[in-house]
């Protein structure tokens, strides 16, 4: 990727040769058969017609020229391809189209007061549908323009004054393009939170008629209340509620190492007034099905089994390696138990288990692959990039910036930046999206960018930029990739 500042750009800029692809000999203003247009003209001349068009996608072709005293103007486009949109125009001005295929003329009579206003006119040629190029969607051809002789002194100094407005804009903020942004995401944050919401509560919805119908057995014997992670109750201190395991199982939020403890299958011998008392065997539950083998942060599992008492206890989910916690108990009764799995973040993906605590008592493990909720993040800065040259990216601005090096900036261009190249993601993440947007445009002008290529659904946050830029104007513009992966974990890309 080539460094240099802008304000260098902008001295350079005249004479240099734009490197693109396509490009082709800077000694006429002819552009042969290449596919971009804007050629830089060699210094001195003016640029000259017919010029040749290629259009695709989105982006438009661009031609600038000079009209410096009162007489007509034609433009006269022969295409090839679907229909095309012409459109004649200058700075702060109101612009002027038409539409067709094979020949499009615009014709308009320049006027003395509009010579006063700009000598600087340019034109777009564009689709009228972009439509995806292996549908079809390109057009090329030739542009001729027609006007009255030119004063190069004249057109030099409007052009020159131009660029340098370009310039001072391209060394500022754009807070409007940045807020834009901001929003975008903050929209997508939140569409995407609730379509997970959505999911959350059909599965809810699915197993609530059994969370109902155990509820209103157990009624009867008194108030079942939902277990996790749970407050003091009445008259027990904070201490015991926090290390007293007891009958009243484990804490939700707490990890346990009791994999290698063995259940109890008999209470020890109690006593009563020094005399020994038989021991009472005590009935291990058992866990025989659940209703899903693999679930998310909060969604609901019916754990059947047996001797699982009427008091609800703890079910007990491994999540990590050594990571083991007890899911909230929405219904509890001795042969069935609606259970949410635990809220956790910052787990991968992990085949472990479940089982059921009693006190000192578990059951079986039944295997229970846990599924980490998903969060979406957006990466909008990298220093993996390779850009077309003159190319920069500054990460002050945040923004990849084309100048227009062309002789008096009236010649447009496009070209594609890669972004991303080697970049991998890491612990699941993978690409969800990607989006463009332009910035520091002037007079409302300025060109346009959009996403070429992307691999959805990879860890490859690779991405085609193509971008291109209108007649006395530069490309700048902004960038960011939608990412998806598992909540709370880092996604391992290192963002300068």
């Amino acid at each position: 990727m080539k460094s240099c500042s802008r304000s260098a750009v902008g001295v350079l800029g005249i004479g240099l040769v734009c490197l693109m692809i396509g490009c082709a000999s800077t000694e006429t203003g002819d552009i042969g058969s290449r596919a971009v247009p804007g050629m830089p003209v060699k210094q001195g001349q003016l640029p000259t017609f017919p010029q040749k068009f290629d259009v695709q996608g989105l982006e438009a072709n661009s031609f600038g020229f000079a009209v410096t005293q009162p007489g007509p103007v034609i433009v006269d486009v022969q295409s090839q391809g679907p229909p095309v949109i012409v459109t004649l125009e200058r700075p702060a001005s109101q612009p002027m189209s038409q539409q067709g295929t094979g020949q499009v003329r615009l014709t308009y009579m320049v006027t003395a007061q509009d010579v006063q206003t700009s000598v600087l006119w340019s034109v777009k040629i564009k689709l009228a549908t972009p439509t995806p190029l292996q549908q079809g969607g390109r057009s090329s051809g030739t542009v001729m323009v027609q006007h009255p002789s030119v004063d190069s002194t004249v057109a030099q100094a409007q052009a020159a004054a131009l660029s340098g407005q370009r310039m001072a804009r391209s060394h500022q903020p754009d807070p409007q393009a940045q807020a834009q942004m901001d929003a975008a995401f903050q929209q997508h944050k939140a569409t995407f939170e609730q379509e997970q919401q959505q999911k959350h509560a059909a599965a809810r919805a699915q197993a609530q008629p059994m969370i109902d119908q155990i509820r209103n057995q157990m009624l009867p014997q008194g108030q079942v209340r939902p277990r996790g992670i749970e407050e003091p109750q009445p008259g027990e201190t904070l201490a015991q509620s926090e290390g007293d395991v007891g009958t009243r199982g484990l804490r939700s939020n707490q990890t346990m190492a009791i994999l290698q403890q063995q259940p109890l299958t008999e209470t020890p011998s109690l006593r009563s007034g020094g005399v020994p008392l038989t021991p009472v065997p005590v009935l291990v539950p058992m866990i025989t099905q659940l209703n899903i083998g693999q679930g998310q942060p909060l969604q609901p599992v019916i754990v059947t089994g047996k001797n699982f008492g009427t008091q609800p206890a703890d079910v007990v989910f491994q999540v990590g390696s050594n990571a083991l916690f007890s899911g909230r108990v929405e219904a509890w009764s001795d042969a069935m138990i609606v259970v949410d799995v635990p809220d956790q973040s910052g787990f991968l993906q992990f085949d472990g288990k479940v089982y059921v605590s009693i006190g000192a008592v578990r059951s079986n493990e039944v295997p229970f692959r846990f599924v980490p909720a998903q969060e979406t993040r957006e990466i909008r800065w990298t220093n993996d990039m390779v850009l077309v040259q003159p190319g920069m990216a500054e990460a002050a601005y945040r923004d990849i910036y084309h100048p227009n090096t062309t002789f008096l900036s009236m010649g447009g261009a496009a070209g594609n930046d890669v972004l991303f190249p080697s970049t991998r993601l890491k612990n699941g993440w993978v690409v969800q999206g990607a989006w463009s947007t332009t910035a520091n445009c002037l007079f409302g002008a300025c060109g346009g960018v959009y996403v070429a290529d992307l691999r959805p659904g990879t860890d490859t946050p690779f991405v085609n930029m193509r971008w291109w830029y209108d007649a006395f104007y530069s490309s700048s513009y902004f960038f960011g990739v939608r990412i998806v992966g598992p909540r709370g974990v880092p996604d391992g890309v290192v963002v300068p």
